[in-house]
Parts: C-alpha cells; sequence; structure tokens
C-alpha cells in the first residue's frame, strides 16, 4: 500500500486509485440521491467502469462515459430537481471513474505487453525449442558449422537428414496450436531415439527437424531415415518425409548441405517414397547438366 502510494504509477496499475474512485461514486449514488436514481446511478457506473477498462479504445470510453453523464445529469434534474448537486456530483463521479478506469486499463494492457515481450525474450535465449524439446537452430547452427568443418578437415564422413511434417501449414490448421506442438514434440522425441549422443537434432520451424549425423556415411544414413519416416503418429494425416544428404567433398557450406536435404525431401515427397538420397535419388547440378547435353 505505502508502495503504491509513494509511485503514481503504481497506484493506478494497482487499481487502488480505481477502487476508491467507484467507492466514493457508489457512495454518492445510493447516499445522496433519492428515489430511482442511485439504481440508474449504479448501472450506468457498471457499465462506465467495465467499457472504460476492457476497451483498448479510449475514444469510445470517453464517447461512452458523455452520453451516460448526460443521461445521468438529465435524469437527475427532470425527477428529482431537490438532488441537483448531488446528482452532478454523481455525475462528476461517472466522469472521474471513467478516466481512472481508462488509465487502469492502459496500464494493464502495458503491463501484459511487457510480460509477453520478457517471456519472448527469455523464450529466445533458450536453446532449446519450447514446442519440438530439441535445439533450436539459432544455437544448433553453431554445432553443425563445427562438425561440417572437422569433416573437411578430417575427411570424415557426415550426413544430414532433412525431416518434413507433410502437409504442415494443413495439419497444423486442422489440430490446432495445442496439438499440432504435440506433434512437434512427438517428432522431436522419434529423432532423440533415433540417435545417438554425438548426433545433433534441431529445429528449423514450420515443422522442419534437421537430424546431423557425425561419422555417419550416407548408408548409415538411410537406415535411421528409414526407422524415421515409418513412424506412425497418433495423429491423423501425420506423416514424416525424409531427404538424405552426405558430405562428398572437402569443401561446401552448412546452407549448401542444408539445400541438399530439403531437395531430397522435396523429390520424397514428388516420388511419394518416405525418403530419398541426395546424389543418388536426387541428381546433383553437375548430373543435371551431364544428362542435359546427353538429350
Amino acid at each position: 500500500m505505502l508502495y503504491a502510494l509513494h509511485d503514481p504509477r503504481q497506484f493506478i496499475a494497482s487499481g487502488l486509485l480505481l477502487a476508491l474512485v467507484t467507492g466514493a461514486t457508489s457512495a454518492i449514488l445510493i447516499f445522496s440521491l433519492p428515489g430511482i436514481l442511485p439504481y440508474l446511478g449504479l448501472v450506468a457506473l457498471a457499465i462506465v467502469l467495465v467499457h472504460s477498462v476492457a476497451t483498448p479504445v479510449r475514444k469510445t470510453a470517453l464517447i461512452l462515459t458523455a452520453v451516460v453523464a448526460s443521461v445521468q445529469a438529465v435524469a437527475t434534474l427532470a425527477l428529482e430537481p431537490m438532488s441537483a448537486a448531488a446528482g452532478l456530483a454523481a455525475v462528476a463521479g461517472l466522469i472521474g471513474t471513467s478516466f481512472v478506469a481508462s488509465r487502469y486499463g492502459f496500464a494493464c494492457r502495458q503491463e501484459d505487453a511487457e510480460r509477453r515481450h520478457t517471456r519472448r525474450v527469455l523464450d529466445d535465449m533458450q536453446p532449446v525449442d519450447h514446442d519440438a524439446g530439441v535445439l533450436k537452430w539459432a544455437h544448433a547452427s553453431l554445432v553443425f558449422d563445427r562438425e561440417l568443418s572437422r569433416a573437411h578437415r578430417y575427411g570424415h564422413p557426415l550426413t544430414l537428414l532433412r525431416v518434413v511434417v507433410e502437409r504442415w501449414q494443413i495439419v497444423r490448421d486442422e489440430l490446432g496450436p495445442e496439438k499440432a506442438a504435440d506433434v512437434l514434440a512427438e517428432v522431436g522425441q522419434v529423432l532423440v531415439k533415433s540417435s545417438r549422443v554425438v548426433d545433433i537434432v534441431a529445429y528449423q520451424g514450420d515443422g522442419k527437424f534437421d537430424l546431423l549425423l557425425p561419422d555417419t556415411a550416407d548408408l548409415g544414413a538411410v537406415v535411421v531415415a528409414r526407422r524415421v519416416s515409418a513412424h506412425v503418429s497418433p495423429y491423423p494425416n501425420v506423416h514424416l518425409r525424409v531427404g538424405v544428404a552426405a558430405v562428398t567433398k572437402s569443401e561446401g557450406t552448412i546452407d549448401e548441405l542444408l539445400r541438399q536435404g530439403e531437395d531430397a525431401a522435396i523429390m520424397a515427397r514428388k516420388l511419394s517414397r518416405p525418403f530419398t538420397v541426395y546424389g543418388v535419388d536426387v541428381p546433383t547440378k553437375g548430373a543435371k547438366r551431364l544428362m542435359a547435353g546427353r538429350r
């Protein structure tokens, strides 16, 4: 209480000022006005209070308050002219309540916006995606680059699996946000269970996962791809397509490897196959040029 009184913003945001103004206006209406006027005034006060707090548009709250206050003033002068002073005091209380309620509603919405912003900042700092339960790409990309550099330096095999939830946009719309998040968690768990300790699982977003398999040639990766693509989800219309891309040269970037995995996953969808391998089922650019020249 003392802290709220010391800080005017906190005094408004805590609702203490609104409670005091509302209580004072209610007391004027109940104890100072005769007849039916207190009931009309309390109804008007409730309408002004709820609308001013709830509406994000301040102009509509001010217009409603002006209308209600005018009706209250006219009713007082027409029905009980002897209580004009008390009626005008009640009208002033309605206007004051509307103003304080609008400030309170604005403060509440501002606090909610700040709270959501804080949650987003904290969520961005977390390395693990909240829904998928695996590394976010922003954190996993550094590990992917490190493993690719190691594969180039020492000539070790390295294979990427691009795992895509088929028709993700449609699936998400059909299932809704909560069940769609459960699908992501399910796929994340499938990839974790299908990988080793040294493997890295990352979520790219939009129903796309990446599984990096260090020291694994394409034949070993095919075994993992077949296991992952064979997963049967308990949710309807949830199917996985897998694109396999292996490092076959001593240079190249992680973006190129990701693109190859994406191309292989797209080809798997076009061929209605659970998975395809880039360079085998999906011709490389050089192979495409050679085939075009032969034609």
